[in-house]
């Protein structure tokens, strides 16, 4: 027997080519953007 049911949260990420994490999106609409320098430190 199998049930459908409907996520509570969902979280989706964004990466760059180095791997670093660029952004979050939640599932309250909250975005959150990240940046890094030229040695992959982030900046923001």
């Amino acid at each position: 027997m199998w049930a459908v049911t409907t996520p509570l949260f969902f979280v989706d990420y964004t990466y760059d080519d180095a791997g670093n994490k660029t952004s979050v999106e939640e599932h309250s609409g909250r975005y959150v953007e990240y940046t890094y320098d030229e040695l992959y430190r982030l900046t923001q």
